[in-house]
C-alpha cells in the first residue's frame, strides 16, 4: 500500500489552481478557466437549509457511516423519478463529495490482480485512484474518431479476463460529450457478455444537459442493476463544490464494503450539509430546473463565446459538446506553429504570461490538448478571451 501512495500523482487541476491563488497573492490578476467551479453562489434555498441546519443541536453529532436516513430516502426518490430505479435505504451511501464515492467503490470492487477501464478522455482523478488501490489502469479511447467518446466495438476489445471494474463517465469531462441512447444500447449489450466487469457510472455531470436530457446506463440497461455503482452529487449542479457532498447508489454487498472502509476512514459526510442537502433532493416546484436553467444558458453561451474567439487563432480544433461546463480543444497545430514541445509547456506559458489558468490535455490521457472551463464571471470570461487572443498575437 505505501508503494501505491508513492505512485500517485497530485491532482493537474488542483495544482494549477494552487499556483493561480500563489500569482494572486502577489498581487496579479490572474483568471481561472482551469478549475471546474461554478463562478455563482448557491441558491438562496440551499444557504438557508445550511444556515437552519447549524442551528440544530443534531448538526454538531456524527451521522450513520451511511448517512442520515431522511437524505438517503430523499435520495432514493429522486433516483426513482429521474432514472425510473429504485434502491432500498441500505443501498445508498453518502460520501463527502462524488470523488470519495469513487475512491471507496474502486477500492472495494477490485484487488491488485484486476485491471481497471476508463474512457478516455477522462477525469484527471480516475488513474491516481486506480493506483491508490493497487489495480492496472487501461485506457480505453475511440480507434475510430479520436473527437469522440470510446464506443461500444472499443470497451469490447479492451476487456479482457483481467478486467474486474470498468468506470463510464458521460456527460464526460473535460469534453461535455455524452452517450447516446443507441450507444448506450450497444454499450449494454457489450458489457452483459462480460459478466465478471463491474461498472461505475459517474454521472455527475448528468443534470448539466444543455439541450436534451442525457440518458444514463442505469436508465438504459436497468438489469445490468446489479453490476452498476450509480456515482451522483450536487458540487456541479448546485454549485456547492465546497460543501463535499456526494453519494453512491448499487449492490448491497458492493455499498456495504463502501460503508466498511468509509467507517474506519472518514466516518460520515459532515452532518450539517447532509441536512442542507434533502432540501436539494426533495420536489421544488421547479426551483432547483429554473436555477440550474439559467446556468446552463449561461455555459451555452460562453461556449459559443469561447469557441467564436479559438476558431480565430490559426490551429484550434474545438471538440463538440453538450453538456457540463468545459470546452476541450485540439492544440497540436497550435504547438507546431508557435514551437511549443507539448501542452504543458503552453498551458504554462499562458498563465505565466498572459495570466490564464487551463488545464493541459495530457492531464486528460490527451497530449497536445487543452481544456478550458466556462465558469469564470462573464466580464472576467470576456477579459480571459481577449488575453487569449491577444497571447496569440504577440511575436513569438
Amino acid at each position: 500500500m505505501i508503494q501505491n501512495y508513492h505512485n500517485l500523482s497530485f491532482s493537474p487541476t488542483l495544482s494549477i489552481d494552487r499556483r493561480v491563488k500563489e500569482l494572486q497573492s502577489q498581487g496579479l490578476s490572474v483568471l481561472n478557466l482551469g478549475i471546474g467551479e461554478p463562478d455563482r453562489a448557491p441558491h438562496l434555498k440551499l444557504q438557508e437549509a445550511l444556515s437552519n441546519a447549524l442551528s440544530l443541536n443534531e448538526s454538531a453529532h456524527y451521522t450513520p457511516v451511511q448517512g442520515i436516513l431522511k437524505l438517503r430516502q430523499a435520495i432514493s426518490d429522486w433516483i426513482l423519478r429521474e432514472y425510473g430505479v429504485s434502491y432500498d435505504l441500505s443501498d445508498l451511501i453518502i460520501t463527502p463529495g462524488c470523488k470519495m464515492a469513487i475512491v471507496l467503490a474502486v477500492m472495494s470492487a477490485v484487488s491488485s490482480r484486476d485491471r481497471v477501464l476508463i474512457n478516455a478522455p477522462y477525469w484527471t482523478s480516475y488513474p491516481e485512484i486506480v493506483k491508490l488501490s493497487g489495480a492496472s489502469v487501461g485506457k480505453i479511447y475511440n480507434q475510430k474518431n479520436k473527437y469522440e467518446l470510446p464506443m461500444a466495438e472499443d470497451i469490447k476489445e479492451a476487456i479482457t479476463p483481467e478486467t474486474g471494474l470498468i468506470i463510464l463517465n458521460s456527460p464526460n469531462n473535460p469534453t461535455g460529450q455524452f452517450y447516446s441512447t443507441t450507444q448506450l444500447k450497444d454499450i449494454a449489450a457489450c458489457l452483459r457478455k462480460f459478466p465478471h466487469v463491474k461498472i461505475i457510472t459517474d454521472d455527475l455531470y448528468h443534470p448539466i444537459a444543455w439541450d436534451d436530457k442525457v440518458p444514463t446506463l442505469l436508465q438504459i440497461a436497468p438489469d445490468l442493476k446489479d453490476r452498476i455503482c450509480l456515482v451522483h452529487g450536487l458540487s456541479k449542479s448546485h454549485r456547492i463544490t465546497g460543501w463535499r457532498i456526494g453519494f453512491a447508489a448499487g449492490p448491497k454487498n458492493w455499498i456495504e464494503m463502501m460503508s466498511l472502509i468509509q467507517s474506519q476512514m472518514l466516518t460520515c459526510a459532515a452532518t450539517p450539509v447532509q441536512i442542507a442537502a434533502i432540501t436539494a433532493y426533495e420536489p421544488s416546484d421547479g426551483i432547483w430546473e429554473e436555477d440550474l436553467k439559467n446556468d446552463i444558458n449561461t455555459y451555452k453561451r460562453r461556449y459559443e463565446q469561447l469557441k467564436s474567439a479559438l476558431e480565430i487563432i490559426d490551429g484550434y480544433k474545438i471538440y463538440n459538446s453538450g453538456a457540463a461546463f468545459y470546452l476541450f480543444a485540439d492544440i497540436t497545430q497550435v504547438l507546431e506553429r508557435l514551437g511549443y514541445k507539448d501542452d504543458n509547456s503552453y498551458v504554462h506559458a499562458l498563465l505565466e504570461e498572459a495570466h490564464i489558468a487551463c488545464v493541459p490535455g495530457s492531464a486528460f490521457g490527451m497530449p497536445r490538448h487543452i481544456r478550458f472551463a466556462l465558469t469564470l464571471a462573464d466580464n472576467l470570461f470576456e477579459e480571459a478571451i481577449t488575453r487569449l487572443i491577444h497571447f496569440h498575437r504577440m511575436p513569438s
